[in-house]
């Protein structure tokens, strides 16, 4: 993407039980990003559907917002890969419901893809539980060590992303789909923006904000080293790559 240039933006938000941070988000989005032609995509994974009544109200009041609501819970990163499908524009955005990750830094992320191709945006002292901090620091090191990602930008769920690589990274079959392994396996150019991180609306209002136990990251860090770390041979053996499910079952 040119550095000059102006793009089209696709901003992606999926969400599970999230509507009352999400039409504060999307106010903050919309703020952020005016000097873009823009698409919001707002995902939502399956909520109930009294809550998914709302997020609909939400949406239908801003006319650059469109809804997909999932018939059951599929997971952030199922639901994300079905908006991001969806997604049009030249760079596309991805970031969480609750208000931890600030819509203003949008303009800055964009910019950022002036020089690479995939930009995460990053707290400079990030809150994270213990047990959160050491999957992260776990996932970082494996991608430094088997995908290329230079080893002094982190990951994160909140990314600036070239349309261009994202679009390829989705067409391309996958023995465990997992999306910063999928760009990174296409040769993304990665850097990093940094923020101060400020207390965010979710953190009073939400009960499920953080359901990373010790099973679950065990789970997940054994399979990101079986499909896309040292064992991803015997990983494509025993599970052979295949496309992506992304249609979801919307209703």
């Amino acid at each position: 993407m040119a550095e000059s240039s102006v793009p089209y933006l696709s901003i992606v938000i999926p969400t599970y039980r999230g509507f009352r941070t999400l039409s504060s988000v999307i106010d903050r989005v919309c703020t952020a990003a005016a000097g873009y032609d823009t698409e919001i995509i707002v995902v939502d994974d399956g909520s109930p559907e009294t809550e998914q009544a709302h997020v609909r109200a939400i949406a239908a009041a801003i006319p650059a917002v469109t809804t997909l609501c999932l018939a059951e819970n599929r997971g952030q990163q199922s639901a994300s890969f079905i908006g991001l499908a969806a997604a049009r524009g030249e760079a596309v955005v991805t970031l969480d419901d609750d208000g931890d990750h600030p819509p203003a830094l949008i303009p800055a992320m964009v910019a950022a893809l002036g020089r690479a191709d995939l930009v995460y945006a990053a707290p400079r002292a990030p809150r994270r539980r213990p047990l959160r901090h050491l999957g992260t620091s776990l996932n970082n090191r494996l991608f430094t060590r088997w995908l290329g990602k230079p080893g002094e930008v982190p990951v994160t769920s909140y990314r600036a992303i070239d349309g261009g690589l994202l679009r390829r990274a989705l067409a391309r079959p996958v023995s465990y789909p997992y999306l910063s392994a999928m760009l990174f396996a296409e040769g993304a150019r990665a850097t990093a923006v940094y923020y101060d991180p400020q207390p965010s609306p979710g953190e009073t209002t939400r009960t499920d904000r953080s359901r990373y136990g010790v099973k679950r990251l065990v789970a997940l860090y054994w399979r990101l080293v079986l499909y896309w770390g040292p064992l991803r041979g015997i990983g494509r053996f025993l599970r052979p790559p295949r496309p992506l499910e992304l249609t979801g079952g919307c209703r």
